[in-house]
């Protein structure tokens, strides 16, 4: 399930086509964007699939390697492009059930397609996750948002919450 926007048909594309190759790589491929200017600028966001520690500079060149032949034998892109690979950062996008659930207890930002109990823009601590919405504590009270009504979600870093 796609929460952060709706994608293009080539991102769903690089998505199925990409995703189990970097999980055999033992990354998780966490969103795909593709930005059409003068030169295509594809940018793949990852993480580690077991979560024990930070994407370094070398992970991603690392994906880069494997990633990179594996579009030119494909073809999928059909005129030249700009390969990015990074992490997700700390004010990652929030894409699949699995992220809602793993995130649950931090704060976020959540962007729906029209209003959700008369609002569009959410932020609030994610409360819990389902495999079809998750329930946001915001200053307006609890709501429930259905996965399939939201546009864009993504953590949202506050420094005072990380001051020792």
């Amino acid at each position: 399930m796609v929460t952060r926007r709706d994608k293009s048909e080539l991102e769903l594309r690089l998505t199925e086509l990409l995703e189990p190759v970097l999980q055999t790589q033992n990354f998780e491929l966490v969103d795909i964007e593709c930005k059409q200017g003068k030169r295509m600028i594809l940018r793949i966001f990852i993480d580690r699939l077991n979560g024990d520690r930070a994407i370094s500079i070398d992970d991603c060149a690392e994906v880069s390697r494997v990633v990179g032949p594996i579009l030119d034998v494909e073809d999928v892109i059909l005129s030249s492009y700009v390969l990015e690979v990074s992490s997700p950062g700390v004010e990652r996008p929030l894409v699949k059930p699995e992220h809602f659930q793993r995130f649950a207890g931090r704060r976020v930002k959540i962007v729906t397609h029209g209003l959700v109990s008369g609002r569009s823009v959410w932020h609030g601590v994610l409360a819990s996750a389902s495999s079809d919405k998750c329930t946001l504590v915001a200053e307006h009270g609890t709501v429930d948002i259905p996965y399939q009504s939201i546009a864009r979600a993504n953590l949202e870093f506050r420094f005072e919450d990380h001051k020792h």
